[in-house]
């Protein structure tokens, strides 16, 4: 009995958390939420210049609006381009804001580097991949990472993973070592 009204003491502040969620969402937006379980999620990196930087986890649909304002609830977002804003976040984004004081001075939108996809689990994209960034991958030196490269540029992008095989020295266990990251 104690353990069981232990259990309901922790688990109703969840409970509740859970169902409200947290933060805002512009009129019209996905609703995007700071829990545990967020389906089918993208991390998006959003840098203020001189301020901060973060990585933010929304929903898949969730726009590029909703994850600047989870970075900054306060800012408002009618200063930036709508057409940026309108645009959904991919998992992997880097978002970059600069800032003179209140007003925005410049945005961009771009990929996150190889380094930053592996550590929170991105998959990468093998065609966008630099030499060093595929030599950050486990059995990958700078001969394959070169070959691989050279490779994709005489013989175009590649598919999938599977069309590595066609790139010297990338044999079966290599690419199963590799399947993680794509």
């Amino acid at each position: 009995m104690v353990r069981f009204a232990l259990w309901l003491l922790v688990a109703t502040p969840c409970l509740f958390l859970l169902f409200q969620g947290h933060g805002t969402s512009p009129k019209g937006e996905s609703p995007v939420a700071f829990s545990h379980y967020v389906p089918r999620s993208v991390r998006v990196k959003v840098t203020i210049v001189d301020r901060m930087t973060g990585i933010y986890e929304a929903p898949e649909d969730a726009a590029v609006r909703s994850v600047i304002k989870m970075a900054l609830p306060d800012f408002d977002v009618r200063l930036l381009p709508p057409s940026l804003l309108d645009c959904r976040a991919k998992d992997g984004d880097s978002v970059t804001l600069t800032a003179a004081s209140n007003q925005l001075a410049d945005i961009s939108l771009d990929a996150m580097n190889a380094r930053e996809k592996l550590l929170l689990g991105v998959p990468l994209d093998l065609n966008a991949m630099k030499q060093e960034e595929w030599e950050l991958l486990p059995g990958i030196g700078p001969v394959l990472a070169a070959r691989i490269l050279a490779d994709r540029q005489v013989n175009g992008d590649f598919a999938s993973l599977d069309d590595l095989h066609r790139v010297t020295g990338v044999g079966q266990k290599t690419l199963e070592r590799l399947r993680t990251f794509f």
